[in-house]
């Protein structure tokens, strides 16, 4: 399997060999051609250089972050004393500029979950990085509740909920853990479990039964 630093050298690497195949093989006619279909045999290499980086790069994108990249449900639940539960719907995809991206819409049920009603917030991630040879996500990221205050645009001083969470790579499952600041203050951390969608509520209810028991046990020494 290619590595994350081999998929631009090597969509690259395709786009330069094309281009020179194209010259080889277009060059005894475009020497006899007109003036205006120089032009339109320059504009059509261009054009089809463009898609051969960009399908390849998709492709080879893809490939490296297909495990990981897409929908997820998840629950998180706090290690304070209440045992908190909160869910969400996560995908991790791509900005435009082409940078793994991670974005959220925060529930408070389960039935919220899976009926995409009453969202409580979002989050988006600030930096985000895949390890594929750990398959191991690690995301800072940014919390905005519904009942947060409104934030005023050039204004950098304001408390902000910010978070961290690494996430594993499980039998088809991410697992981690979280920790979220106030104010550079932490005010909550727990653990975390995401999986598909069709199949989040099939492994759901043993991981929280689970992992409630080992922080009660941690909790009791």
């Amino acid at each position: 399997m290619i590595s994350r630093s081999q998929i631009q050298t090597i969509s690259a690497s395709l786009l330069a060999t094309v281009a020179s195949a194209l010259a080889i093989w277009v060059q005894p006619v475009v020497a006899s051609a007109t003036a205006a279909e120089k032009i339109l045999a320059t504009v059509l290499g261009a054009f089809l250089l463009y898609w051969v980086y960009f399908v390849s790069f998709r492709v080879l994108r893809w490939l490296y972050y297909r495990k990981v990249s897409g929908v997820w449900h998840y629950v998180t639940l706090s290690e304070s004393e209440t045992k908190d539960q909160n869910y969400a719907v996560m995908t991790i995809g791509f900005t435009d500029e082409g940078t793994l991206s991670y974005k959220v819409v925060l529930y408070a049920s389960r039935d919220d979950l899976f009926q995409k009603r009453n969202a409580t917030g979002t989050a988006s991630s600030e930096a985000m990085d895949y390890d594929k040879t750990r398959d191991q996500l690690n995301i800072l990221y940014d919390v905005q509740k519904n009942d947060d205050p409104p934030r005023v645009a050039g204004r950098s001083n304001e408390p902000r909920r910010r978070g961290r969470l690494r996430l594993n790579l499980h039998d088809d499952t991410l697992q981690g853990r979280w920790v979220s600041v106030l104010d550079r203050r932490a005010i909550s951390q727990g653990r975390m479990f995401a999986a598909r969608p069709d199949r989040f509520a099939r492994g759901v209810d043993a991981w929280i039964e689970k992992t409630r028991g080992e922080i009660e046990a941690h909790d009791r020494l």
